[in-house]
C-alpha cells in the first residue's frame, strides 16, 4: 500500500495546483503533482532517495546550476570545434616591440638583477607583476600568437629573467651562441618566426624556475602556453633556421618537463627534438657518405642547409652542438627513465652519425676554423676504444661530454642483456671487455679533479658532469656482477670514489648551475656506497666498522647536495627522498645518521 507524506496535506482532487508550483522531477515526467513536501505523492510513489524540488521561493536549483553548467560547456565545445564563427581575440600591440636595442641594453650581466638599476632595491618588485591583476599582459594575451614574453615584459624583468637562464644555459643544452641568439632577440624576423618565439619562450620557462621568485613560479603556465602555442605550427616554415630552434625548444622542455617530475611530456619533446634532428639530416653533417645518401634518393628539405653552413663555421658550430645537445639528452634520459634509447646509431637505419664531434665556439671562431667531414664518429670511438687516433678533434669539453653519455647508455643497455640465470656468451664477453676497456681509457683521458679549480665555472661544471657520466658507466657495466664478482665490485667501488673525489673538487656555486641529470649518476653512487658500508658494518673488524662511519658521510654529502637543489627541480628532490629511504632502512638500526649541509 502506497505511503503519503503527512508533513504537508496533499491538496483535494477538486483543487488544481498552479502553474509551475510541480516539483522539478514530475514537471520533467509530465506527471500530475500534488506540491507535497517534502516529497510529493508521485515521488513517494517511485521511491525517491531525494526530497523533491521546487523552484519557487528557493533560487536557483542544483539541477538548474547543472543544466546551465552545461550549456556553457557546450557552447564553450562548439566554439573550439568551429573556431572560424568565433569572433578574433584583442590583440594587445606594444610600442616597445619594434625598437631596436643593442647587447649591453639588453642585458647585463655584471649587475645585481639582471640589468636593474642597483640604486633602486624596489626596481625588480615594482616590474614584477602577478599574472592575476589587470595590468598583466598575460591575461588578455592571444596565446597562439607567436609574440614572446620579450615583447610583453617589462625591460627590468627581461633582463633580470635572461640573466637567470644564461648562468646555466650550458647545462641546460643550449647550443647557440651566445651573442648571436641576443642579436637574433631584437631581430625583426622575430616576429613572424614561430619557432624562434617558442625557443625564447621555452627559455623564459627556464628562468622562471631558476629565478626562485613566487611571484615569477606562479606565471609558469601562461609562459609554458606560450612555448606550445607557437611550437605546434613552428615547423611550418621555409626556413631550415627554424627547424634548428624548434628542436632546440623542444630540448629545453623536455628537460624542463624531466625535472619537475612530468616524465611523459619530457619524453613526447625529447623524442620530438630527436626526430626534428634525423629529419633534417643533422646526423649526416659533413658526411663523406653524403652524395652517396641523396642519389639514393633519400634528400631531406634541409640537405641544402646542412651543406651551406659547413663553410660558415660558426653557423656550423651551432647546428653541430644543437645535434649532439638532443643526442645527450636521448641518451641520458633514457637511463634515468628506464627506456630505450630512440635513436639507434646503426647503418641499417641509415641512422648512423657522421656529424663530427662538437668543439668550443671560440674554436669556431678562428680564422683557419674548418668543419671536418668523416664518418662513424660514435662509432669509430667505441672501435678504438676510446683511445685518440690522428686528426682526432673530439678532446674539447662538449665532446668529452658527448662521449660520456654515449658510454653511460651503451654500458647500461649492454649489462641490461645479462640475466642471472643465463651463462654469459662469448659474444658477450667480448663486447663487455671491449667496453670496459673503452670506458677505462676514457676515464683516464679526464682531467684530473684537482684542476678544477682552474678553469672557467662552465668548463668546471661540463668536466664534473663528464666525470660523473664516465665513472657511473663503470658502474653500469659491471654492477649486475658485483654480488658474485669480486673484480666487478671493485670496479663498482673505485667508480664511485672517483665521483665522489669529483664532487669534492667542485666548487659550492656550481652546485645551482649543474646539469639535473648528475641526480641520476649520484644516486647510483649513493647504491655502491651503501652496499661497501653494509659490509664493513658486518665485518668483526672493529677498525673496518669504524670506516664505515666515513663512506656513509659521503653518501650524506650526495643527499644533502641534492636536497639543496631539489626546491628548483622536483625531480632531483625525490632522488634525495629515494636515497635517504634507502640509506634509513639499511642503516637507521645501527647507526645515527645526520645528512651534513653542503
Amino acid at each position: 500500500m502506497a505511503q503519503y507524506n503527512t508533513t504537508e496535506v496533499p491538496p483535494s482532487s477538486g483543487d488544481s495546483l498552479l502553474r509551475g508550483k510541480a516539483c522539478i522531477s514530475c514537471r520533467r515526467r509530465k506527471l500530475r503533482c500534488n506540491g507535497a513536501r517534502p516529497t510529493c505523492d508521485q515521488c513517494l510513489r517511485r521511491a525517491s532517495p531525494q526530497d523533491c524540488e521546487y523552484t519557487d521561493k528557493q533560487g536557483r536549483t542544483y539541477m538548474e546550476v547543472l543544466e546551465e553548467r552545461i550549456k556553457r560547456l557546450q557552447t564553450r565545445i562548439h566554439d573550439l570545434e568551429n573556431p572560424s564563427t568565433v569572433a578574433p581575440p584583442v590583440r594587445l600591440q606594444i610600442p616597445q616591440a619594434g625598437t631596436s636595442r643593442t647587447r649591453a641594453q639588453i642585458i647585463n650581466l655584471d649587475s645585481d638583477e639582471g640589468g636593474t638599476n642597483n640604486n633602486d632595491s624596489n626596481t625588480e618588485s615594482a616590474a614584477v607583476t602577478p599574472p592575476d591583476t589587470p595590468s598583466s599582459p598575460l591575461n588578455s594575451m592571444d596565446m597562439s600568437y607567436s609574440a614572446t614574453f620579450w615583447q610583453l615584459e617589462s625591460p627590468p624583468r627581461r633582463q633580470f629573467l635572461l640573466a637567470q637562464f644564461l648562468k646555466s644555459a650550458n647545462q641546460l643544452g643550449f647550443a647557440l651562441k651566445i651573442d648571436r641568439f641576443l642579436d637574433t632577440i631584437t631581430s625583426p624576423t622575430l616576429e613572424s618566426s614561430k619557432a624562434r618565439a617558442a625557443m625564447l619562450n621555452a627559455i623564459y620557462v627556464w628562468s622562471l624556475r631558476l629565478s626562485g621568485h613566487e611571484s615569477l613560479l606562479r606565471r609558469e603556465q601562461a609562459y609554458l602556453n606560450g612555448v606550445l602555442c607557437p611550437l605546434a605550427s613552428a615547423l611550418d616554415s621555409s626556413v631550415p633556421e627554424d627547424f634548428v630552434c624548434a628542436m632546440q625548444a623542444e630540448s629545453l622542455l623536455a628537460i624542463y618537463f624531466f625535472c619537475v617530475g612530468r616524465f611523459l611530456e619530457g619524453r613526447h619533446h625529447g623524442s620530438a627534438a630527436m626526430s626534428i634532428a634525423v629529419s633534417c639530416r643533422l646526423h649526416k653533417i659533413g658526411s663523406s657518405r653524403q652524395n652517396v645518401i641523396q642519389n639514393a634518393g633519400v634528400v631531406s628539405v634541409c640537405d641544402s642547409y646542412a651543406e651551406s653552413v659547413i663553410h660558415e663555421p660558426v653557423k656550423a658550430g651551432e647546428v653541430i652542438r644543437a645535434f649532439w645537445t638532443v643526442f645527450n639528452l636521448n641518451r641520458c634520459w633514457s637511463v634515468a627513465l628506464g627506456s630505450v634509447a630512440e635513436f639507434s646509431d646503426d647503418w641499417l637505419t641509415t641512422t648512423e652519425i657522421d656529424t663530427p664531434w662538437p668543439l668550443e665556439f671560440e674554436d669556431y671562431d678562428k680564422e683557419d676554423a674548418v668543419i671536418e667531414t668523416g664518418m662513424q664518429t660514435v662509432l669509430k670511438f667505441i672501435i678504438n676504444q676510446g683511445r685518440s687516433v690522428e686528426g682526432d678533434r673530439g678532446n674539447s669539453f662538449s665532446a668529452m661530454r658527448v662521449k660520456a653519455s654515449a658510454l653511460f647508455e651503451r654500458a647500461t643497455r649492454l649489462s641490461g642483456k645479462h640475466k642471472p640465470d643465463t651463462p654469459r656468451s662469448d659474444n658477450f664477453l667480448s663486447e663487455h671487455k671491449s667496453l670496459e676497456a673503452t670506458i677505462s681509457n676514457f676515464t683516464s683521458s679526464l682531467p684530473a679533479v684537482n684542476s678544477f679549480a682552474y678553469m672557467t665555472a662552465e668548463k668546471r661544471q661540463y668536466s664534473f658532469v663528464t666525470h660523473c657520466l664516465g665513472h657511473v658507466s663503470m658502474i653500469q657495466l659491471h654492477n649486475v656482477f658485483a654480488d658474485s664478482d669480486e673484480r666487478s665490485y671493485r670496479l663498482c667501488l673505485d667508480a664511485a670514489r672517483s665521483s665522489m673525489q669529483a664532487i669534492e673538487h667542485l666548487l659550492m656555486e656550481d652546485f645551482e648551475y649543474l646539469e639535473p641529470v648528475v641526480a641520476v649518476t649520484w644516486l647510483a653512487v649513493s647504491r655502491v656506497l651503501m652496499r661497501e658500508a653494509t659490509h664493513m658494518l658486518l665485518s668483526p673488524d672493529i677498525s673496518v666498522m669504524a670506516d664505515a662511519v666515513g663512506v656513509l658521510s659521503e653518501v650524506n654529502t650526495t643527499i644533502a647536495l641534492l636536497e639543496e637543489m631539489g626546491w628548483k627541480f622536483p625531480l632531483l628532490a625525490y632522488h634525495a627522498a629515494t636515497m635517504k629511504d634507502l640509506r634509513d632502512s639499511l642503516f637507521t638500526p645501527m647507526l645515527p645518521l645526520e645528512a651534513p649541509n653542503p
